[in-house]
């Protein structure tokens, strides 16, 4: 989480103290009500009350949630009147205003808002989607999300040099959470290149490129096959759970991807990102595609529950396919007819 976003809640847990008293009165509610359904001891929630004591961000949350739930039962027009007074005073000038003016506009439930201060990658670029992403941004984006490619991107020449740019950041969130971060790609991407290799030889270049990426970013440490059929199965297994980018050069598929997620919303929607020159990746701009032109996805909903069942086993973060020994040999065979002696024999 970026600093802004730490600032951000740091506003909403001061602000929220400062009128904890007044709010509570507004909904006539008591301490002991709120202790009982929050959990926070009587004595903890007066010396809230009183500036004795500092809200927790735990403390706030338990307090949301309670909040949360009274609100459902108030009109609309009560549910404004304690919005207005509950709103934050996001009073910290260091915060650049389109943060500011982003939470401002979300009249969502308390925790809502809350998880929201993570979606701070969305929220700095949602008004310039085509602008490259910064290091602070890929820093976001290491320690945040789950980051997918597909083998448009491994072929991309410009690959590497956005793996040169990312790979600090990976170690230092693996380092940071004391376990492997990784770019990830799912068993399909495999399966697509080993067909391409069997059905084409026009671009043995740009597989081989593929193939030698795989190959070194998964020595390296920085690249991971998960064993899912697909990507769109681990979006919505996971579709509560974890943050994710899809980056591809498919524009086709992120299309396809992003309007299922807009008939099923996410708390955290699905990011898509390309690649460009110098290594630069940039989200979609998908207000300027025909999303209802968008080919119907190819994963099949019956296999949601064996998806996520297994997933469930394997989450751990660690636990990539072993490739067999000569497991693109169709591929190896053809491109050293292209490329005599530059191709190791697998991955």
């Amino acid at each position: 989480m970026s600093e802004y976003s730490k600032k951000i809640r740091a506003c909403m847990v001061r602000s929220f103290a400062q009128v904890l008293k007044p709010a509570r009165k507004v909904m006539d509610l008591s301490i002991t009500t709120i202790s009982e359904q929050s959990g926070i001891p009587e004595d903890v929630l007066m010396n809230i009350e009183n500036g004795r004591t500092q809200l927790t961000d735990t403390n706030y949350i338990a307090l949301a949630a309670v909040f949360d739930v009274f609100m459902t039962k108030k009109s609309p027009a009560d549910k404004k009147i304690l919005q207005k007074i509950l709103e934050p005073d996001y009073d910290d000038p260091t915060i650049p205003a389109h943060y500011v003016e982003h939470f401002k506009k979300i009249e969502e439930p308390f925790l809502y808002k809350w998880f929201a201060t993570f979606e701070e990658l969305l929220v700095r670029l949602e008004k310039a989607p085509k602008e490259f992403f910064t290091d602070e941004d890929l820093k976001t984006l290491a320690e945040n999300y789950k980051i997918f490619i597909d083998e448009t991107v491994l072929d991309n020449e410009n690959f590497a040099l956005f793996m040169a740019r990312i790979t600090p950041f990976l170690k230092n969130a693996s380092d940071v959470t004391g376990s492997n971060v990784y770019v990830r790609i799912t068993k399909d991407v495999i399966a697509r290149i080993k067909e391409r290799a069997q059905t084409s030889s026009e671009d043995l270049e740009s597989l081989k490129r593929a193939t030698e990426a795989i190959m070194k970013y998964k020595s390296e440490g920085l690249l991971e096959i998960f064993d899912a059929e697909n990507v769109e199965a681990v979006f919505d297994a996971y579709r509560e759970k974890f943050q994710f980018i899809l980056i591809t050069d498919n524009r086709d598929l992120a299309v396809e991807i992003n309007s299922s997620q807009e008939e099923q919303p996410r708390i955290s929607p699905v990011l898509f990102a390309s690649v460009y020159e110098d290594g630069n990746i940039a989200l979609y701009d998908f207000d300027s595609t025909e999303q209802d032109a968008a080919p119907e996805s190819s994963y099949d909903d019956d296999d949601d529950e064996e998806e996520s069942e297994e997933w469930e086993v394997i989450e751990s973060d660690d636990e990539p396919i072993i490739l067999q020994e000569n497991a693109l040999s169709d591929f190896i065979r053809k491109a050293k007819e292209e490329y005599p002696s530059s191709l190791p024999l697998d991955i």
